[in-house]
């Protein structure tokens, strides 16, 4: 299976208005498509994604009822004061390290 790692609320470099609009993009084919990943973690400002207010929180649903697991920095969260939809679990660094050397694919959005 692979997992997905997600260190932004914006995919790119360069542009952030341009990238708003690609990791909202993103999201919306990925909660369509037919393979998905196993699970996404969500850090540094990725987990403004994870938010009520975020541009992607419905595609974030549509994933977790099509049984993607969602996981968002704790640490993050705290330094952000930020809270998450209820699609998304809290993570440690230690389960995403742990995840990381598990030998499952990983991709960098």
């Amino acid at each position: 299976m692979t997992n997905f790692l997600v260190d932004s609320d914006v995919m790119g470099r360069g542009n952030d208005e341009l990238g708003s609009i690609l990791i909202e993009k993103f999201f919306t084919s990925l909660s369509d498509a037919d393979t998905l990943p196993e699970s996404i973690y969500f850090y540094n400002t990725g987990v403004r994604l994870c938010t009520e207010d975020s541009p992607v929180a419905c595609y974030l649903r549509i994933l977790r009822e099509r049984g993607v697991h969602l996981y968002a920095c704790g640490t993050c969260l705290n330094h952000m004061d930020l809270t998450t939809i209820e699609e998304v679990e809290g993570g440690t660094m230690k389960a995403l390290v742990d995840h990381l050397c598990s030998g499952q694919g990983i991709i960098k959005i």
